[in-house]
């Protein structure tokens, strides 16, 4: 035989055994353990897509919606904590901030309004429209929040 009939037999059974290899390997079922992995991993998958798409009550809670006594509540603690917060800055630097966010307070749905000696805080919670004014004593303007918001706690 010559040397190059031998060069092409040798090269024709090298692409004959790579051409069985992947064939072997497309017919080759996945090992039984990675099968059943899959299908597990499957159910799980569909469970929680259905238990996320029914969202069942001892899962998922109803969140109760806040009665207009706690809104208002809370609006009023709010707006007492950033009344403090203009006094602190007020005995510190010995003036009325400029802002809320100049005396590190929360600007979100609040508004300040000075006049060099006193100022006014109003905010709004879901309807409530509510405004406290310096001239008027803390504690009579924040009243029983504390214990109205305590009180929901124990519920």
């Amino acid at each position: 035989m010559s040397r190059e009939a031998l060069l092409a037999a040798k090269q024709a059974v090298i692409q004959d055994q790579a051409r069985k290899r992947v064939e072997d390997a497309k017919a080759e079922p996945l090992p039984r353990s990675r099968r059943g992995i899959q299908v597990t991993l499957m159910v799980i998958a569909l469970v929680l897509a259905a238990v996320l798409v029914v969202r069942p009550a001892w899962l998922f809670p109803a969140i109760e919606a806040e009665s207009p006594l706690l809104k208002e509540a809370s609006l009023r603690v709010r707006i007492y904590i950033e009344a403090e917060r203009v006094e602190r800055f007020r005995r510190k630097e010995g003036r009325l901030p400029n802002t809320l966010l100049e005396s590190g307070g929360d600007t979100m749905s609040l508004q300040f309004l000075q006049d060099g000696q006193s100022f006014s805080i109003t905010g709004e919670n879901a309807g409530h429209i509510l405004t406290y004014r310096s001239t008027m004593p803390a504690a009579e303007f924040l009243g029983n929040s504390y214990a109205v918001i305590r009180a929901r706690n124990r519920r």
